[in-house]
């Protein structure tokens, strides 16, 4: 039996209708994997930008430990402030712990601009040169506390001069270059 070639006037299109079928799908999946990739490089940035503020803040620690260090400014626990809130800008980013309620470094407005402002801007005390493509410079607070060997004896108190009896808690934020990236990590250091 011979079978007759349909002439063009009887194609019903069923190759057209399945190719394009064919390319909407093709688009789809075209656009699933652009979407994908523009969220994968959101996120490569964000993880850069974390990155960034982590080192500052880790600069702002170690820029904090060079000045207790140095003894220049903070010697025992001399000129730390309640509240962190220094009578002097000599004095700024010195404080003695919370009492109760909310540590010191949830406390404070790590963004003000007052002067003096509660905490040390990097570079401000112990010269360093500015933390670049950062939104804002790292900053650091230090809290003077009773080493706790001296507290369990029962021989500490701030009132006594001997520096060798306190450690410092550092408290540092940095920041990335979007201002709303911060990272804050603290260290306990006291002189050797």
């Amino acid at each position: 039996m011979k079978q007759r070639a349909l002439s063009p006037r009887h194609q019903g299109g069923a190759s057209l209708i399945i190719g394009l079928l064919v390319l909407v799908i093709l688009t789809f999946l075209g656009l699933a994997a652009m979407q994908t990739s523009v969220i994968q490089e959101r996120m490569v940035g964000n993880l850069q930008d974390h990155a960034l503020a982590r080192e500052a803040a880790e600069a702002a620690l170690r820029n904090a430990e060079a000045e207790i260090f140095r003894g220049d400014r903070i010697s025992g626990a001399t000129g730390f402030a309640t509240d962190c809130n220094p009578s002097s800008a000599s004095l700024k980013g010195m404080c003695l712990p919370a009492s109760s309620g909310d540590p010191i470094w949830e406390t404070i407005d790590w963004s003000t601009t007052a002067s003096p402002a509660p905490y040390i801007v990097y570079g401000g005390v112990v010269t360093a040169t500015a933390w670049p493509n950062v939104a804002t410079q790292p900053a650091y607070i230090v809290e003077v506390m009773l080493n706790l060997r001296e507290v369990d004896l029962g021989v500490a108190s701030y009132g006594n001069t001997n520096a060798n009896k306190y450690q410092y808690r550092i408290t540092a934020m940095g920041y990335g270059a979007s201002a709303t990236t911060r990272v804050m990590i603290q260290s306990v250091y006291r002189l050797p």
